[in-house]
C-alpha cells in the first residue's frame, strides 16, 4: 500500500461528507428562499393584498358614498387592504378608461383579502349588486307594511322608525302631518342600502302619483283638504275590492258627510283596536267612544288614514260617482259584490242577502 493514497473507506466518507454539505448548503438555500418569499409577500401585502381572496362577503355601501368613504368601508370589512391603495387603483381606472369612476351605492357581493384592482373591478360590474325586490300591496297598515320591510330589507324596526319620525328627511308632504300612514305608496321597489331612503321612495312615489292626479287642486274642487281626501281612499281600500266600486263608496261616503250622518265604518274601528278582519266585532267596542276611530260613536273622517291606499283609490275619492248612495255593504265575500243603497229599508234588504250568504257558507265564521 502506497503512503498518501485514500483508502477506499475513505474516499466513502469524503463523499459522504460533501454529500452532507450540500444538503446543509441546499437546506440553508431553501430556507432562505422561504423566508425570503414570505418577505416579500409580507412586503408585497402591506398596502395590497395579492392572490384570490379568502371569503365570501356582502358589503353595503350607503347611498352618497364617495369612493373615500367607500375606499374606507372595504378596508374595515377587510376585503381590501389599505383605502389609500383602493383609491390609487380607481385613478389608474379613470386615466385607462378615461371616464369618471362612480360606485353606485347597494349591497355587492365580494370577498375578504382581495387586491384592491380587483374589488374595484367587482364593484363595477352590475353583475355583483345585490338587487332585493319588495311589493307591498294596496291597503297595507305602516304596521305591516314595516314588517314586510324588516324582513326583506335586513333593518330593524328601530330603523324604521326612527326614519318614520324624520318626516323632512324622507319627504313627507306637509299635509302628511308627519304621519306615514297613508303616504308610503304600494309599488314594487327595489330597495336603497338605508331604512330612510326606502321610505323616501316610497313617499316620492306617492309625491308623483298625487301630482299625476292632480290630488291637491282635485280636493279643492271637492272642498277637502288633501289628507281628507288620503283618509277617504285609505277607507275605499279597505272597504271594497272591485276597481267599480271604489267610486260609488266615495260617492256614499261624501253623500252621508254632507247630510252630517255618522260613517259607521268596521274598517276604521278595527284600525282603531289594533285589529285585522272584520269578524269578531263586540257591542262593547262598537259603543266605546274612547277610541277616536270608532265612527260609528264620532262624526267625520278618522283622525288619520286607515291604510296606504294605491291609485285606484286615490281617483276614486277624487273622482266619486254620480248617485244618492248612503250604504254599501259586501254580499258575497268570495267575489267582493258590493250592494249600495239610498234607504234604510234597501240597505237591509242587501244585509239580508250578506246574511244569507254566510249562511251557505259556514266555514266563512261571518
Amino acid at each position: 500500500m502506497r503512503s498518501g493514497s485514500a483508502t477506499p473507506s475513505q474516499r466513502i466518507k469524503s463523499a459522504l461528507a460533501v454529500l452532507v454539505s450540500l444538503a446543509v448548503l441546499g437546506g440553508a438555500a431553501a430556507f432562505v428562499g422561504f423566508k425570503g418569499y414570505a418577505w416579500y409577500t409580507d412586503w408585497r401585502q402591506s398596502d395590497d393584498y395579492i392572490g384570490d381572496g379568502d371569503a365570501n362577503i356582502t358589503v353595503t355601501i350607503p347611498s352618497g358614498s364617495s369612493l373615500t368613504r367607500v375606499g374606507d368601508i372595504l378596508e374595515s370589512k377587510e376585503v381590501i387592504r389599505d383605502s389609500s391603495t383602493f383609491l390609487k387603483a380607481i385613478e389608474e381606472k379613470q386615466k385607462e378608461t378615461e371616464e369618471e369612476i362612480q360606485i353606485q351605492s347597494g349591497s355587492y357581493k365580494l370577498m375578504t383579502h382581495w387586491p384592491a384592482a380587483t374589488a374595484l373591478e367587482h364593484m363595477l360590474d352590475p353583475k355583483n349588486l345585490i338587487v332585493i325586490m319588495v311589493t307591498v300591496q294596496e291597503g297595507k297598515r305602516w304596521t305591516d307594511v314595516k314588517t314586510e320591510l324588516i324582513d326583506k330589507s335586513g333593518f330593524s324596526e328601530h330603523d324604521f322608525n326612527v326614519a318614520a319620525a324624520q318626516p323632512e328627511l324622507i319627504g313627507l308632504p306637509a299635509y302628511a302631518e308627519n304621519n306615514v300612514e297613508g303616504f308610503l305608496f304600494p309599488d314594487t321597489y327595489a330597495l336603497p342600502p338605508s331604512a330612510s331612503e326606502i321610505l323616501k321612495m316610497m313617499t316620492t312615489q306617492f309625491d308623483a302619483v298625487a301630482a299625476d292626479l292632480n290630488l291637491e287642486g282635485r280636493a279643492a274642487e271637492l272642498g277637502l283638504s288633501p289628507r281628507d281626501v288620503v283618509k277617504v281612499a285609505s277607507i275605499i281600500e279597505a272597504e271594497v275590492s272591485n276597481d267599480e266600486d271604489r267610486p260609488k263608496v266615495a260617492r256614499a261616503i261624501y253623500n252621508r258627510l254632507a247630510l252630517g250622518m255618522r260613517l259607521q265604518t268596521d274598517s276604521t274601528l278595527i284600525y282603531g283596536l289594533g285589529k285585522s278582519g272584520y269578524l269578531g266585532i263586540t257591542v262593547s267596542e262598537l259603543a266605546d267612544e274612547s277610541n277616536p276611530y270608532n265612527l260609528y260613536q264620532h262624526d267625520g273622517l278618522p283622525p288619520t288614514p286607515i291604510d296606504n291606499p294605491g291609485r285606484a283609490a286615490l281617483s276614486a275619492a277624487l273622482n266619486p260617482a254620480d248617485g244618492d248612495w248612503l250604504y254599501w255593504v259586501t254580499v258575497n265575500l268570495d267575489s267582493g259584490e258590493t250592494r249600495f243603497a239610498a234607504t234604510g229599508e234597501e240597505h237591509e234588504a242587501n244585509v239580508a242577502l250578506l246574511n244569507q250568504w254566510c249562511a251557505e257558507h259556514p266555514e266563512m265564521g261571518c
